[in-house]
């Protein structure tokens, strides 16, 4: 029971805690002028009078200005919208570089937009909603998070493609502090007084053993799993790395085993003490190969609901931070928590959850989940109506009163008066918000917008049982999880995650196993692991053979069906390689790799302009061990077993480790030594940095 009551008890100060998490971008409309024309300014300055922080990186945030505006990140629009909080009125829609993901403030009273596609930041003048200047950021790095330090006005930026924090002077843009810490560091978070800046590892790095059957949460008295990383923004160090354990136990209806993964921004409480941080939850351990046990020879396959879970975990941030590990709020029946932030009081935290079409209220003292709102109207929700597409993003107004939670693929922006539980109001319904449509002009062609919509859902029965799994869950941005998964009871034994990005959905055959000829066999997946009932009615899917991947073609049967194919194959950026000259070339030891790629016969598998085969064949690199098991299923020639692997493209290798369907090359330089003969160190080296450096940028290669 939602015991409002209890909110009610609580002391509230004025703070801002904001953050979410994003995706794609491009399109905008005209700034607004000052209502005289003349100079003055359209609303006041910042007040710095105000705390503004902890903060988080996010795509949505409350302007701490009189009189108080809403601004928001539209991704694939790449726009930024500015609102009116009070009035509800759009003020203005600024087009932004390629890309754009986040937003802050700071303190000189600028808006800074980080777009990851180009590496800048765009600073907007945020009394006259244009963009004065640009600020360049590391060349391929993938720019994501932003938040400002209240101690010396710092920005602060992760890099997602180096691994790096850097620090930004807000006057000058000149880049400082350049900080490895590993991985893909996309969202930041910092503390009130500016000392500590967490760092969240988006994608968590395989655990030991997960190229394998037994993948394990602790070897050594070392645990693994997801990674927050402290910096000392004063020494510019690390100071600590916060491990967030894998879950154990049993798998139930309520609950679940799992790493956390997809590490959104932490949202700090106000006096400091935690962090909250949300994730999925992804099931490793689980699947017919791995999970056997006394009672079960064949193992436990992954289900809908027992594969990606939405999950919360807590932090104390003591003088060395830990996680809580007796709390970690699993939200049942949802799997990508997003975003979070924390309620004025420090009682409260407000959690996206993305498939789902929700967001989570958590009792901090308590420390469980109190209550589920729809991200719209529940009757526009149960009416099947397009308002509240993938929540990504959270922000609370200065004094705690309105909750904007931002539905980025339905492009709006959903207003709630908390003033009910603010009053102690004890009607437990929950008000009914305001909604604001964020984008004028919309850059996605409709069916590829409807497809993405598709494709990040689980509310939909169709897609998903119980408002679990969307293909999002694996492929955000549609990229890779870093996972490899226990696919058995699918035909497919140990699979390695594959990025989508740059492939168009048209690189035939799909999958590792190359056993769907096209997009739309996907269906067979929906219905088998997410557990929906199907974007095509079961009367269709029976005709003839078109129940089989490989049988009677499925397109331009399901409308919707084909929209999330149309998605899938618009996928066609690859990233460039953030390892090149800073001229884009080859640096001096790639271009002898070059040289030896094709020597050493590399092209007579990786060729073309996508590096890959053309589908033709199969090849076998020694990666068919017990944990394969694959095969295909044919039409008139029933089950066959599989006799290699599909050859995968190399354009974006650099980004997406492990490497082969099994993840079992931890490094560029380990699956190069499992395609060649043995040879020497130097070569070896000069291959990995070639192929390290293909990216979007090197031009297509012959056998």
């Amino acid at each position: 029971m939602f015991d409002l009551r209890k909110l009610a008890r609580a002391t509230f100060v004025a703070s801002l805690t904001v953050l979410a998490a994003c995706s794609g971008g491009s399109g905008g409309t005209a700034p607004v002028t000052p209502p005289d024309g003349g100079t003055d300014p359209i609303v006041d300055p910042v007040d710095t009078s105000l705390p503004l922080w902890p903060a988080n990186s996010t795509n949505i945030a409350y302007e701490h200005a009189r009189p108080e505006r809403l601004w928001v990140v539209n991704p694939d629009n790449d726009t930024v919208t500015v609102i009116d909080a009070h009035s509800k009125a759009v003020l203005g829609e600024i087009t932004v570089p390629g890309g754009a993901r986040t937003l802050a403030f700071s303190a000189r009273g600028e808006a800074w937009v980080v777009s990851k596609q180009a590496s800048v930041a765009s600073v907007i003048d945020a009394s006259r909603l244009t963009i004065t200047r640009t600020v360049t950021l590391p060349r391929a790095s993938q720019p994501y998070g932003i938040v400002f330090s209240p101690a010396d006005g710092q920005a602060w930026i992760g890099l997602s493609a180096t691994g790096e924090v850097i620090s930004v002077d807000p006057a000058s843009g000149a880049v400082g502090a350049r900080i490895a810490v590993g991985g893909s560091p996309r969202h930041l978070a910092i503390t009130g007084d500016g000392k500590r800046l967490l760092v969240s590892r988006y994608i968590s790095a395989p655990l030991p053993g997960e190229d394998g059957q037994k993948p394990l949460a602790t070897v050594d008295g070392v645990d693994h799993g997801g990674e927050v990383t402290v910096i000392d923004t004063q020494s510019r160090a690390i100071t600590s790395r916060v491990v967030l354990a894998v879950s154990g136990g049993t798998d139930s209806a309520i609950r679940g085993r799992g790493i956390p993964n997809y590490l959104g921004a932490a949202a700090i409480s106000p006096d400091g003490s935690q962090a909250w941080i949300p994730s999925k939850q992804d099931n490793v351990q689980r699947g017919s190969y791995r999970d056997i046990t006394e009672f079960s020879a064949d193992g436990l396959a992954l289900d809908f609901q027992s594969t990606v879970r939405a999950v919360t975990s807590k932090i104390l941030l003591g003088a060395t931070p830990v996680e809580d590990r007796l709390l970690r709020i699993d939200h049942d029946d949802s799997s990508q928590a997003t975003a979070a932030t924390f309620d004025p009081s420090g009682r409260y935290v407000y959690v996206a959850l993305e498939t789902s079409r929700e967001f989570s209220i958590i009792d901090v003292e308590e420390g469980r989940e109190l209550r589920r709102i729809f991200s719209g109207t529940s009757e526009r929700v149960s009416t099947g109506a397009v308002d509240n597409y993938a929540p990504q993003g959270l922000a609370l107004s200065t004094d705690g009163k309105q909750l904007a939670v931002n539905n980025v693929l339905s492009r709006t922006v959903a207003l709630y008066d908390l003033t009910q539980i603010r009053e102690l109001a004890y009607d437990l319904t929950f008000p009914v918000p305001v909604m604001i449509h964020t984008v004028g002009n919309e850059k996605l062609p409709a069916n590829v917008l409807r497809g993405k919509q598709l494709f990040h859902d689980g509310l939909d029965p169709r897609l998903s049982r119980d408002k679990y799994m969307s293909c999002a869950s694996c492929h955000n941005e549609g990229g890779d999880d870093g996972r490899v998964w226990d696919l058995t009871n699918l035909g497919e034994g140990l699979r390695n995650t594959i990025a989508l990005n740059g492939r168009r959905g048209s690189s035939l055959p799909l999958h590792w196993s190359g056993n769907f000829d096209e997009v739309q066999d996907f269906e067979g997946q929906i219905r088998e692991l997410a557990g929906g009932t199907g974007l095509m009615s079961d009367a269709d899917l029976a005709v003839g053979s078109r129940s089989q991947a490989l049988g009677d073609p499925k397109a331009g049967i399901s409308a919707d069906l084909d929209a999330l194919a149309a998605y899938v194959q618009s996928l066609s950026r690859h990233q460039p390689s953030p390892w090149r000259n800073e001229d884009h070339s080859l640096t001096e030891s790639a271009v002898a790799g070059k040289a030896l790629f094709v020597t050493r016969g590399c092209t007579s598998c990786h060729f073309g302009a996508q590096f890959a085969g053309d589908g033709s064949q199969l090849f076998d690199v020694g990666t068919l061990g017990p944990g394969a098991r694959p095969w295909a299923d044919v039409p008139g020639k029933g089950v066959l077993p599989l006799t290699g692997i599909d050859v995968p493209t190399l354009r974006d290798v650099w980004a997406t480790p492990p490497y082969l369907h099994d993840g079992s090359a931890a490094t560029i330089e380990d699956a190069v030594r499992r395609h060649t003969e043995v040879i020497d160190s130097a070569e070896l080296a000069r291959i990995a940095d070639y192929v390290r450096q293909i990216g979007s940028q090197e031009p297509e290669i012959t056998p």
